[in-house]
Formats: structure tokens, C-alpha cells, sequence
């Protein structure tokens, strides 16, 4: 990122950085529950799940480079440089001293105590109860774009991000049927002396809920990667 669109970014003031993360992230802190599932859900990570981010880091890199050759309307986003506008400013603000840097930083790890939810809102929006194929195809693309409209990213990184959004769906469907399978025969201990079979409908439910924690885990870990890495980069 040069100067100039660092400038546009950071509006020439750094204080623009921690205002707009302190109305937006901030006021996440006071919410019930909040901590704890920050908690509960970084505790939850596996290495399993960051072995998956290796995949999807190739997915995104080989992705990125290949389309943005095909044709230029792909290298279009309403943000200055096609960028994430939500980590352009912080990865910018850490290249420098004093100040700049300690609010940049201070960015990142708002953004990443404010993961786990942001995660989870988009696991159940775009993942959660899709087990259709045609649903699964949907709901990708419309999670790949719904970065380009909301973060400012490319079209193409946006197309590359409904392919990272099929894999996270066929994880989901993965963890799904193995929670639906494991459960068969399973029993309801609600009354000790006489357990009832657990049914078709609450299988369900339990097996969509352990495939909703397992997508979002594998989804915190790619997005928590990253975010270290532009870290590392940028410092």
C-alpha cells in the first residue's frame, strides 16, 4: 500500500482508526456473554483447524494471483485499492512509530477479541441448517460478495472468498453427518429407568449445532491466521 492511499484510509489522522474501532467494536465488550464466548470459542481451536487454513491460505493466494490476470473488472472494489477496509488502516498504521503504531496495534487486537462473534454471526448466516447442495452453492457466493460489498474487497478476491466459503460449507456438512451418524442408537437419560430413543428431529438439531462450533472454529482459525500474519508483514 503506498502514501497516498494510506492517507485516503487513515484520513489523515490516525485518531479516525481508533474512533471508528471504538464505536464499533468496543460497545461488543459489554454485551452478556461476551467474554465468555471469546473464551470458549478461541479454547475450542484444534490444530486440525489451522491445518485447514494452510489449505485455504493456497486456495486464496494461488486464487488471487490466477484471476486477477483474467480480466481487469476484477481487480474492482470500491475501497481506494480493493483492501479490506477494516485491516488497511491498522496494517498501515503498524509500518510506522510512535503513536501510529500503538493504535494500529491496539486495532488489531480489538478485531480479534470481536472474532469469535463475527464469526459466528457469519457461520449462521451463511452455513448453519445448508445442507442442500444448492443452498451450499448459494450461500458461498453470497458470502464471498458480501465482503466485497461490506469490506471494500475486490471482485475477484470476492470470488476467491465463495470458493474459502464452499470449503467451510462442506466442513459444516462434514461435522454434520458424523454428529447425525455417532448418535444413532443413542439414548435421552431424562428419565433414568425408562431412557427414550433419541429422535430423528433432535438428532438433527444436536448434529447442526456441533457442525455450527466446528465450521466456526475452522473459520476463526483461517480469519486469526491471517490477521497475524498481515501483523508479522506489516511490523
Amino acid at each position: 500500500m503506498n502514501d497516498s492511499s494510506s492517507a485516503i484510509l487513515l484520513g489523515g489522522n490516525v485518531n479516525t482508526i481508533f474512533l471508528v474501532l471504538l464505536l464499533s467494536n468496543v460497545v461488543c465488550f459489554f454485551i452478556p456473554g461476551f467474554w465468555i464466548q471469546v473464551w470458549t470459542t478461541y479454547r475450542s481451536l484444534r490444530l486440525r483447524h489451522f491445518g485447514v487454513f494452510l489449505v485455504l491460505l493456497v486456495i486464496v493466494a494461488v486464487g488471487a494471483n490466477t484471476i486477477s490476470n483474467l480480466h481487469p473488472a476484477f481487480a474492482w472494489g470500491w475501497s481506494p485499492t480493493g483492501d479490506n477496509i477494516g485491516i488497511a488502516p491498522m496494517s498501515s498504521a503498524i509500518k510506522h512509530g510512535g503513536l501510529e503504531k500503538i493504535v494500529g496495534m491496539l486495532g488489531f487486537v480489538l478485531i480479534l477479541l470481536v472474532m469469535p462473534s463475527a464469526v459466528l454471526f457469519e457461520e449462521k448466516m451463511f452455513r448453519y441448517k445448508k445442507l442442500a447442495w444448492g443452498k451450499v452453492v448459494f450461500s458461498s457466493i453470497v458470502f464471498g460478495f458480501m465482503h466485497c460489498l461490506l469490506a471494500g474487497l475486490s471482485l475477484g478476491i470476492g470470488l476467491i472468498l465463495s470458493v474459502v466459503g464452499f470449503v467451510l460449507a462442506i466442513l459444516y456438512r462434514k461435522a454434520y453427518f458424523h454428529t447425525f451418524a455417532k448418535l444413532d442408537g443413542e439414548f435421552m437419560r431424562i428419565d433414568e429407568e425408562d431412557p427414550s430413543p433419541i429422535s430423528e428431529d433432535i438428532r438433527a438439531d444436536l448434529s447442526h449445532e456441533a457442525a455450527l462450533k466446528e465450521s466456526t472454529c475452522y473459520h476463526l482459525a483461517y480469519n486469526t491466521s491471517l490477521i497475524l500474519i498481515v501483523i508479522v508483514v506489516n511490523l
